[in-house]
């Protein structure tokens, strides 16, 4: 063997060794919704986890979203593929918001209580179907108003009762199914797995925690939250969901009593990650928003 040969075969070795390094192990999450009220909702959220990192995509012929945290450089790059633009999210920037929020508190404060007020107000005004229907959708999406909060967990609170154990639903066998109700009212199933049957453990979603700690300048227990809503298989875990396991498939069902949308774990596995799957694509020919000039002037108005 001739000396530039054995060079080569170093050089190959090395580019070989560097790429192991540069992939993270991690576990991919595959996820179809389908909506029964409109069909271009129909689509694929793709979720891809490593210690470090997090990407998930969600496209549909409506949408195409992208989000990306990245532990190590303190960052979240929001990309919306279909409009082609994006924003990022530093480490000094959410540190910058949490002190935006702090000055803001006094005003906004008295702010949220005038709203709380008028929405009372409101309330007694509707009939009792629309009332129901207000109090779901505050629920599941936050308030319908700006700056305002969703409606504080009460008694009334989606409360999940087991149906079954042992069912197979889709891929996923063992399941077992639960009904959420609010009041006597039916509004959700959902249908959870093991995670030991899924050889998912909690270093696995350790990135979770991160993304806690990032946020945390925001809220003051906003890493404690985070943390504690993946902390799987646990007390914790089981309390803030209100059911034990993972879930492979929910059904949101409306006042009617009709399934008004479905999202199905299509495939849950274990993957090497390339280094550009925690990256935005064509980056470079997306226009950057920013969103520092944005959020100071919705916090302005509460001064």
């Amino acid at each position: 063997m001739t000396l530039l040969k054995f060079s080569n075969r170093v050089m190959l070795l090395l580019i070989a060794i560097t790429m192991i390094l540069q992939a993270q192990s991690g576990i991919r999450v595959v996820q179809k919704h389908t909506s029964a009220v409109d069909p271009k909702e129909n689509g694929t959220q793709t979720i891809s986890i490593s210690q470090n990192a997090l990407a998930i995509e969600s496209k549909s012929p409506a949408y195409h979203y992208l989000m990306i945290f990245r532990a190590m450089d303190k960052v979240i790059e929001n990309a919306d593929l279909k409009n082609g633009t994006y924003m990022q999210i530093t480490g000094e920037q959410i540190q910058q918001f949490g002190a935006i929020k702090q000055q803001a508190m006094p005003q906004l404060g008295a702010y949220q209580d005038l709203i709380k007020q008028k929405m009372a107000e409101a309330k007694e005004k509707m009939s009792e179907e629309d009332r129901k229907k207000f109090e779901q959708y505050t629920k599941q999406h936050g308030s319908p108003i700006p700056g305002m909060p969703g409606e504080e967990e009460t008694e009334d609170q989606t409360k999940f009762e087991v149906s079954g154990t042992g069912i197979t639903v889709g891929q996923w066998s063992n399941t077992t199914h639960y009904i959420g109700y609010e009041g006597k009212s039916k509004i959700e199933e959902v249908w959870t797995i093991s995670p030991k049957s899924l050889n998912i453990t909690q270093g696995d979603l350790s990135v979770f925690e991160k993304l806690g700690d990032f946020l945390s300048p925001l809220s003051s227990d906003m890493a404690e939250k985070m943390a504690g809503s993946f902390r799987v298989g646990s007390e914790e875990f089981e309390k803030r969901n209100g059911f034990a396991g993972i879930p492979v498939k929910r059904q949101e069902i409306n006042s009617n009593g009709q399934v008004s949308s479905t999202d199905m774990t299509e495939e849950v596995s274990r993957q090497n990650f390339s280094a550009e799957t925690f990256q935005i694509p064509n980056k470079e020919k997306l226009k950057k928003q920013d969103i520092m000039g944005g959020a100071q002037e919705q916090m302005r108005q509460f001064r």
